[in-house]
C-alpha cells in the first residue's frame, strides 16, 4: 500500500489498529496500467476480502485504508487453523512410526 500510495499521491494504508495486523502483512504483487486508483483499490479489496473505507480529517486529504471486519477475520482464523492440524496430522505418523515398532531382540 505504501508504494501504491507514493505513486498516486493517495494516503492509503493496510490496516487502523493492531488488530489488523493480518492486513498489514498481507504481501500482493499488483501489475496495473492505466486502471482507475478507484477500480484497483476496489479489486484488491474482493481479492483479498478486507473491507475498504475512507477516513476524512479537517486539515488532511482523505485517506483510505482496508481492514478485516469480525466475520472475515474469524474466517480467516478457521481457515488457518484448519490448514495448521492438517499438517500436524500429516507429520504425526512419521514421528509415531519410530515409536510404535517392536524392539529387536
Amino acid at each position: 500500500m505504501r508504494q501504491l500510495s507514493d505513486q498516486s499521491g493517495v494516503v492509503i494504508k493496510a490496516g487502523i489498529g493492531s488488530r489488523d495486523w493480518r492486513v498489514r502483512e498481507r504481501r500482493v504483487t499488483i501489475h496495473a496500467k492505466e486502471v482507475p486508483l478507484g477500480a484497483l483499490l476496489m479489486q484488491i479489496s474482493k481479492l483479498l476480502g478486507f473491507l475498504l473505507s475512507h477516513q476524512d480529517k479537517e486539515d488532511q486529504e482523505r485517506s483510505y485504508f482496508y481492514w478485516q471486519d469480525a466475520k472475515s477475520w474469524l474466517l480467516e482464523t478457521e481457515l488457518l487453523n484448519a490448514q495448521r492440524e492438517a499438517e500436524a496430522q500429516r507429520v504425526r505418523p512419521e514421528f509415531r512410526a519410530p515409536l510404535m515398532q517392536p524392539a529387536l531382540l
